[in-house]
Parts: structure tokens; sequence; C-alpha cells
């Protein structure tokens, strides 16, 4: 054997072995996704009866925050349209794009829209993502803090307003940026300043941050944010794509949304702020937004579970409960079911579910749905 040949064997070999080790992320996903999603996987649609697209034309909403007590929800809107051009973390960054972010106050009681009016608020406008909502447990007459996730095109930022009960409109109060939020996709209050917020991948464009998605790999983070020292830090990493995130009434657990690895993990919530990771469970679906029901615990996340073999944008969400004795005996912490799914003919690409047992009326709406979907029930 010659040895040019010797050597052209080697250097394939070695293309070949590379080529499985980039390859490895992503054909490990999809054997775990057959995996941890049975016959789950093949829903398209389950659960619709008495639900309906309302008319409001509210625009796409992303994320939906909701203040128990007050039957109210807050909804981070943006014109579909806008969005397609502008939107980092899809890769969409057309300059031309205009920042109509809008936020909507939806009322359980009334079911009526308000399109809640800027004050304070004229720079880039608002590139609407993820948002929370906050208000002092000990004063229900204060002022509701609201946050939002804002791409604007010089760099991704958290929009920090207030809103006074019965107001038609948001103070602005404070932009918080900094080098560390390198791609926010979603976070939750956990004070009046303070919070917790998901970096879904290190890289906020470009052929890096493709590479990043399509192999999967786990250089998504959460960053704390303390409102009285203004400094942040990181506290959980090694995550694949987070997205959603939330905590539990207590505050002492943290939720987050490994959107392409289809997970649910959860965090214990330390003292300092750091997290320590407890498990992660699958999803039979690529996990976005989380919903937690203060008056049950329950906690449910919805997400995008495209078929395969279609170009509709269908999706699911799932309710999380504390496992049953039986099932605790079996070495299983939470119980899983799904609750709602749909193909894309009542709701194209559903991000978030919010679920009020009180009032027995539930709210779906996603990035690109136009309007926004009621259920006259709790799912």
């Amino acid at each position: 054997m010659s040895s040019s040949t010797s050597t052209f064997k080697y250097i394939t070999l070695a293309i070949f072995v590379l080529s499985l080790a980039l390859l490895a992320p992503t054909l490990k996903f999809y054997y775990t996704a057959l995996e941890i999603a049975g016959p789950q996987w093949g829903i398209s649609t389950f659960n619709r009866e008495n639900c309906e697209l309302l008319k409001e034309n509210t625009g796409a909403c992303e994320d939906i925050s909701f203040h128990q007590a007050l039957g109210i929800a807050f909804m981070s809107c943006d014109d579909p349209k806008e969005r397609f051009k502008w939107f980092p973390p899809l890769a969409k960054v057309d300059n031309t794009g205009k920042a109509t972010g809008r936020i909507f106050l939806f009322d359980l009681k009334t079911e009526k829209f308000i399109k809640l009016n800027f004050k304070n608020f004229d720079m880039e406008g608002l590139h609407s993502h993820g948002s929370s909502v906050w208000q002092d447990p000990s004063d229900p007459n204060s002022k509701i803090v609201l946050a939002f996730i804002n791409h604007r095109k010089t760099g991704s930022v958290i929009e920090i307003f207030e809103y006074e009960v019965g107001s038609t409109s948001v103070l602005h109060v404070e932009t918080i940026k900094n080098d560390i939020l390198t791609s926010p996709n979603n976070l939750v209050l956990v004070g009046p300043r303070s919070f917790y917020a998901t970096n879904d991948l290190k890289n906020p464009r470009g052929i890096k941050r493709d590479l990043e998605i399509y192999l999967r790999y786990k250089n998504g983070y959460v960053v704390f944010y303390d409102g009285e020292t203004s400094k942040f830090k990181v506290v959980a990493k090694d995550l694949i794509y987070a997205n959603g995130i939330e905590t539990n009434y207590n505050q002492d657990k943290v939720y987050v949304a490994e959107a392409t690895g289809s997970f649910l993990t959860v965090f214990e919530r330390k003292q300092n702020n750091n997290l320590r990771k407890i498990e992660s469970l699958a999803m039979p679906m690529n996990a976005d937004n989380i919903f937690v029901s203060h008056l049950t615990g329950d906690i449910y996340v919805t997400g995008l579970s495209a078929d395969p073999f279609s170009n509709k944008i269908s999706g699911k969400t799932v309710k999380i409960t504390n496992s049953t004795s039986n099932d605790k005996f079996l070495g299983r912490q939470y119980s899983k079911e799904i609750v709602f799914a749909d193909d894309g003919k009542l709701i194209s690409s559903p991000t978030i579910t919010v679920v009020d047992v009180e009032r027995k009326i539930s709210l779906i709406s996603g990035l690109f749905n136009f309007n926004v979907v009621l259920c006259r029930k709790a799912l």
C-alpha cells in the first residue's frame, strides 16, 4: 500500500469520525424524542371543546403574565408580520422590521381587552418577547411591576414598567442591559427589580447560533439579577435552549423549559439565589413557556410539536402535578398529562397557556398567531 493511499484513508476516517461527533447531539435528540414521547407525540387534537378564537386583534402574544387575585392577564404581543422580520431568537434580523410591540390587559371577569398606552417610553419601541408580573404580597394596593424582554436592534434588554390598577397605561421606569444578556428569552420577577432570566443560547445571531440550535448544544443558561445591587450572576448552565422560566408560589423552586431539549428542568432556589438542579422532566414537544397556578401549584408547559409530515405549526400543553402516593412509591415525584393539543387549525405556534381554576377559564396564545384562544374551562 502506497503512503499516499494510506494517508487518504486516514483523512477519510478522520472526517467520518468528526462528522459523527458533530451529529451525535442531533441523533441523540431524535432517539430521545421517540423514547420519551411514545404515543403522545402523535396526538394532534385534544380537549378543544368550548375553546374559541377571540375576535380582538391583539396580534401575536408570545407570553401572558397572570395576576391571580385580580383576575387580569398582561399579554406581550406584536404584529406577526413585523416579528417575522425582526426576532433575533429565530434568526429574523431584517432591519426593516418595525417595533410594533404592545401590551394588552385582559380582564377574565368581564372578558374585555384593554390596549395599554406607554408613558415615558419613546426609545426604540418594543420588540416584545417574554414577560413577568409582580406585586408586593403584603400590599394589595401597591403598584404592579411588569417586566418584558425587548429585542432592540442595538441589543436585547429588560424593560421595567409599573401599572396602577384601573389605569389604561403603563409607566416605563427602567431599562436593564448587560453583556451577560446575550440572548434573553424569558424572565420571572421575584421582587420589584430582582429576577431570573433565561439566555437561550450563547450566540445572539449568525452561523454560530444556527449550529447551536441544529446541533442542540447545551449552551443555554440562567442569570439572576439583584435589583438592590444592580449585579448579575450566572446561576445555572448547560441547558439545551433555555426558554420559559417560572417559580412556584413560595419562590423556593424555579422551573426552566429546555425547548429543543424537550425538558422541564426543576431547580431548588438557595438563600443566595443560586440554583441547584433537582431533576429534568421529559416533555412530548419543544417546551416553550411555563405557567404555574398559584391556587393549585400545578405547572403548565406549552410548546410546539410540528408534524414532520405537515407544514402546520401544531402544539400541546402539558399539565404537571405532584405525584399521587402510588407514583411516589414508584419513584416519580411528578405526574404529567396532555391537557390540550391542536393541529394548528385553532391556534398556530402556541407558546403559553394560562389557567384560572377559580373562574374556570384558560387562555392560550402563540408566537405567530393573530388572536388569543379562550377556553371556558380549567385545562
